[in-house]
């Protein structure tokens, strides 16, 4: 990630008077022109979209975009509890946005999940909305391959396992509908290409400071993402 283009973003967002909105299902009109305006205004820096994270308020759905300056690398990052508050275990699906709502469905019945990581940060703007602060999203880490079964997220020195089952019916029917919903903002909002979609936590915040160490997320014996917390 370059230090220049993330200085440049939290100074777009610092100065970014028009993120002071009460909720999504009330405010989603004007969230969303916020939310396009400050797109527009950090594209124009060079910024790239290369993922959406999808949320909603009372079955009122709204998308925030992930720049590439935000990705992190899968296997080598180290972060600072300076820098970040905690990580979310998420599923994602990577996806190419169709032309119109009627395909919607096609696309999602073709997607795989794949293991991915928000990593989490104090709001830059105190006063900005989550979704125009793009939900506090220092960084996202995202998995190479798709998920083949059920995951464990450890960490070095530690006992404590967190356990998640990709293969749950339920579950899967649960981030399929979020992926579904994030695909039509898109098509409705005219934003065309292929990006990966968040589709929330599965167990909430995990602390950094409880994260200390060596960190992985472990599928069918392999490390499909390993970083380290360090002071």
């Amino acid at each position: 990630m370059s230090e220049m283009n993330r200085e440049t973003y939290y100074g777009v967002l610092r100065d970014f008077k028009g993120g002071q909105f009460e909720s999504i299902s009330q405010d989603y009109h004007g969230m969303c022109r916020a939310q396009d305006e400050m797109i527009r205004s950090l594209q124009e820096k060079g910024a790239t979209i290369k993922g959406w994270k999808i949320v909603d308020e009372n079955e009122v759905f709204i998308i925030s975009p992930i720049f590439d300056f935000q990705l992190v690398n899968n296997q080598n990052h180290v972060f600072s509890p300076a820098n970040v508050t905690g990580f979310e275990v998420e599923l994602c699906y990577q996806a190419v946005v169709p032309e119109s709502v009627d395909e919607v469905e096609a696309v999602v019945n073709a997607s795989s999940p794949k293991v991915a990581i928000e990593v989490m940060r104090e709001k830059i703007n105190p006063l900005s909305h989550i979704a125009c602060d793009f939900f506090f999203n220092y960084g996202i880490i995202v998995a190479d391959a798709s998920v083949v079964g059920d995951f464990q997220f450890n960490k070095s020195g530690s006992d404590e396992v967190f356990e998640y089952q990709a293969t749950d019916s339920t579950l899967l029917a649960e981030k399929q509908y979020f992926l579904k919903q994030g695909l039509i903002e898109c098509v409705r909002r005219g934003y065309q290409g292929e990006f990966f979609f968040m589709t929330g936590s599965l167990n909430g915040m995990l602390a950094a400071e409880t994260r200390l160490g060596s960190n992985a997320i472990v599928d069918d014996g392999q490390a499909i993402i390993r970083f380290d917390v360090a002071n």
